[in-house]
């Protein structure tokens, strides 16, 4: 249980690094964040956006990558993609915690074990 803790605790920094980054970026643009032109998104319809500029600062940290369609809603930095990375780590080690859990409620004994290098096989 304790080192599903320490994955819980690492995610949980994973979050906190991207919104810094996303917060960071909000900050130094005048408190609204800057989206890439092209992306699909107009910023003059939201006062939460504005739109990327040759003064945009920290430009690398604006929303500037889309998946699927390309419309407001999907429009993320690299502050969104690492909040998501660690959003995942929160929930499988909460779904770990959970599984050991009622694995220990019936009396099953789970060990989580990574195979030595040698005992591979492919």
């Amino acid at each position: 249980m304790i080192n599903i803790l320490k994955i819980a605790i690492g995610a949980f920094l994973i979050v906190l690094i991207g919104g810094a980054g996303n917060l960071s970026v909000i900050h130094v643009n005048g408190g609204k964040m800057p989206v890439l032109a092209g992306k699909g998104y107009r910023a003059d319809h939201d006062d939460r956006h504005t739109d990327f500029t040759e003064r945009t600062r920290l430009p690398l940290l604006a929303d500037r990558f889309t998946f699927s369609n390309a419309s407001e809603r999907n429009v993320y930095s690299i502050g969104d993609l690492v909040m998501f990375f660690g959003a995942f780590g929160l929930v499988m080690s909460a779904l770990m915690a959970a599984l050991l859990l009622v694995a220990e409620k019936i009396g099953v004994r789970l060990v989580m074990q990574a195979p030595s290098p040698g005992k591979i096989r492919w």
